[in-house]
Protein backbone atom coordinates (compact mmCIF):
# COMPACT_ATOMS: atom_id res chain seq x y z
CA UNK A 1 0.00 0.00 0.00
CA UNK A 2 0.61 3.59 -0.54
CA UNK A 3 -0.37 6.88 -0.63
CA UNK A 4 -1.04 9.50 -2.88
CA UNK A 5 -1.62 13.55 -2.54
CA UNK A 6 -4.42 14.25 -4.66
CA UNK A 7 -5.50 18.10 -5.10
CA UNK A 8 -8.61 19.42 -3.72
CA UNK A 9 -10.90 22.17 -3.51
CA UNK A 10 -13.08 23.37 -1.44
CA UNK A 11 -15.66 26.13 -2.19
CA UNK A 12 -17.15 28.31 0.57
CA UNK A 13 -20.13 30.93 0.29
CA UNK A 14 -18.93 33.13 2.79
CA UNK A 15 -16.86 32.99 6.15
CA UNK A 16 -19.14 31.77 8.46
CA UNK A 17 -19.58 28.38 6.57
CA UNK A 18 -15.90 28.25 6.42
CA UNK A 19 -16.08 28.66 10.44
CA UNK A 20 -18.61 25.98 10.41
CA UNK A 21 -16.49 23.77 8.02
CA UNK A 22 -13.48 23.79 10.67
CA UNK A 23 -15.94 23.57 13.41
CA UNK A 24 -17.21 20.28 11.50
CA UNK A 25 -13.53 18.92 10.68
CA UNK A 26 -10.47 20.29 12.24
CA UNK A 27 -10.62 18.22 15.40
CA UNK A 28 -9.30 20.11 18.16
CA UNK A 29 -9.29 23.42 16.53
CA UNK A 30 -13.26 22.45 15.92
CA UNK A 31 -13.91 21.73 18.87
CA UNK A 32 -12.46 25.01 20.39
CA UNK A 33 -14.62 27.29 17.53
CA UNK A 34 -17.39 25.38 19.07
CA UNK A 35 -16.90 26.29 22.33
CA UNK A 36 -16.90 30.02 21.98
CA UNK A 37 -19.38 32.41 22.67
CA UNK A 38 -20.88 35.12 19.78
CA UNK A 39 -18.32 37.72 20.86
CA UNK A 40 -15.05 35.38 20.52
CA UNK A 41 -16.68 34.34 17.14
CA UNK A 42 -16.88 37.32 15.65
CA UNK A 43 -13.88 38.68 16.56
CA UNK A 44 -12.31 34.92 14.99
CA UNK A 45 -14.52 35.73 12.51
CA UNK A 46 -13.34 38.98 11.60
CA UNK A 47 -9.48 37.89 11.90
CA UNK A 48 -9.82 35.39 9.49
CA UNK A 49 -11.53 37.63 6.68
CA UNK A 50 -8.40 39.30 5.52
CA UNK A 51 -6.38 36.38 5.22
CA UNK A 52 -9.03 34.71 3.03
CA UNK A 53 -9.42 37.29 0.55
CA UNK A 54 -6.86 36.07 -1.46
CA UNK A 55 -9.14 33.24 -2.09
CA UNK A 56 -11.81 34.95 -3.28
CA UNK A 57 -13.86 33.47 -6.40
CA UNK A 58 -17.19 34.17 -8.35
CA UNK A 59 -19.08 32.29 -5.65
CA UNK A 60 -17.19 33.28 -2.59
CA UNK A 61 -13.97 31.42 -1.95
CA UNK A 62 -12.07 28.55 -2.94
CA UNK A 63 -9.68 27.39 -1.13
CA UNK A 64 -6.73 24.64 -2.09
CA UNK A 65 -6.47 21.50 -0.09
CA UNK A 66 -4.58 18.13 -0.10
CA UNK A 67 -6.56 15.22 0.66
CA UNK A 68 -3.99 11.85 1.35
CA UNK A 69 -5.09 8.81 -0.57
CA UNK A 70 -4.28 5.02 0.44
CA UNK A 71 -3.62 3.14 -2.59
CA UNK A 72 -3.33 -0.43 -2.75
CA UNK A 73 -1.16 -2.20 -5.32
Amino acid sequence: MRTEEVPVRFEVPDVDEYLSLNSDTSGPLGLALRDLSETEREAVKAAVEHPLARFTAERGYELPGVALCAVAD
